[in-house]
């Protein structure tokens, strides 16, 4: 309601032991748990009662998009992919491989071809005057973010399949490209020079940037980014 139906939900497993120790949550229920979330949002967001572990549940008002926003699963596994063509509405993979097992099940269940990969770039873009000078406020966030969720998925089993590696230098997380930062007028011409489909990632807030350096940046992008992309 708030954005007028201008959203998108993308729902994932999770794989960090101490967030579902946190919630007494065995992690082998996680699958399940997931296509139990998203068959039950699918089920409020009619309007209509329905049925939900043994109670009849109404939700209302519903959203503003009819049947509720288009709901995808994020994942960095073949099962994952699998699942998502099984129940969801679209997919969002850690890295471009798993795409493959995405459209393989789509055919295998009739469903339309989902057609090759288009997620494209997810670097995460932030926006300065100063390029140089916007990384050295950004670098600390980024070296925190970074680290935190390599980690994480190092202690799952991961390694580098949700996409993040381990970082002791702040000039090579740099030249690794996941986080960039660019001018307003740099940003425009990435977007415009990767055709129709290109799209930029924001995490404005990224690894607890101050509020004031993430305003900065989503002001430049209103102000000066956006207006020339119209």
């Amino acid at each position: 309601l708030l954005s007028g139906g201008r959203i998108d939900l993308v729902l994932a497993n999770g794989y960090v032991q101490s967030e579902f120790d946190m919630f007494d949550v065995p992690v082998g229920e996680r699958a399940r748990r997931t296509t139990e979330t998203l068959r039950t949002l699918k089920a409020a967001w009619t309007g209509e009662p329905f049925e939900h572990r043994g109670r009849t549940v109404r939700v209302l008002p519903v959203p503003a998009q009819p049947g509720g926003p288009r709901i995808s699963l994020g994942g960095s596994v073949e099962a994952a992919a699998r699942r998502a063509a099984r129940i969801a509405d679209g997919f969002v993979p850690s890295t471009p491989e798993i795409w493959e097992f995405y459209v393989d099940e789509c055919l295998a269940l009739g469903k339309p071809d989902p057609g090759p990969y288009l997620g494209g770039d997810t670097s995460v873009v932030h926006v300065a005057t100063d390029v140089d000078e916007g990384w050295e406020q950004l670098a600390p966030y980024a070296m925190h973010e970074v680290n935190a969720y390599g980690a994480w998925s190092a202690a799952a089993g991961l390694d580098t399949q949700v996409g993040y590696a381990l970082y002791e230098d702040p000039d090579e997380l740099r030249a690794s490209g996941r986080y960039r930062v660019l001018t307003p007028e740099q940003l425009v011409a990435d977007i415009t020079g990767r055709g129709p489909f290109a799209f930029t990632m924001l995490h404005p807030m990224v690894g607890g940037l101050p509020p004031e350096l993430a305003w900065q940046s989503l002001e430049l992008i209103e102000h000066e980014v956006i207006p020339a992309l119209r």
